[in-house]
């Protein structure tokens, strides 16, 4: 039975959950120590999954950015703050931000090609600071926001993508580089 008609439903969460925040690229190799109980859960949950039997492709989201988000998620918040004049950095965070659209074209992609029983990072591979995200969106704003920088470990990881580049070779079609981050917000804000 093909993989659409057998699994019309793909299990999906945010990636930074379940990495240590090391700043290095995840690996099968080393060990995953998700770094809070929810992350925990979430792995927990795959595990099921993958024991389950089931046919099934796992998707670990990065920072998902695009047309109608909800107020409380991450670009928007910033937006938010930046047009308040006050925004509250992490001193260190990234994100790696990624545009609806190619979370679609790319779980299109994987579907078509008949991916099955794996887990996948789908992430530019490519995350910024939280400061350069912030300094991008007052640009397109042309606005300024006073900021209050929190020192602290930093917050964020870096998900490999080593998989989806061998799982989609025409990846680059995509233009995911350093700058890809203004585009993702980009499709955020014309929306």
């Amino acid at each position: 039975m093909p993989y659409r008609r057998a699994h019309p439903g793909v299990p999906v969460h945010r990636v930074r959950e379940h990495v240590r925040r090391t700043g290095r690229p995840w690996t099968r190799g080393r060990p995953r120590v998700p770094p809070s109980p929810y992350g925990r859960h979430k792995l927990a949950l795959e595990a099921v999954i993958r024991s389950s039997g089931v046919q099934h492709l796992v998707l670990r989201l990065g920072h998902v950015v695009g047309p109608r988000q909800r107020e409380h998620q991450f670009v928007p918040a910033l937006v938010r703050a930046v047009r308040s004049g006050s925004a509250l950095v992490h001193k260190g965070a990234t994100r790696d931000l990624i545009a609806v659209e190619d979370v679609v074209t790319l779980t299109d992609r994987l579907l078509g090609l008949g991916v099955a029983d794996e887990t996948v990072n789908i992430v530019s591979g490519h995350a910024t600071s939280v400061e350069n995200i912030l300094d991008h969106i007052e640009q397109r704003l042309g606005l300024r926001a006073d900021r209050t920088e929190v020192v602290g470990p930093p917050a964020g990881c870096h998900p490999s993508t080593a998989k989806l580049r061998r799982l989609v070779p025409d990846l680059h079609d995509l233009g995911f580089d350093e700058n890809y981050f203004r585009r993702a917000i980009d499709s955020y804000l014309q929306s």
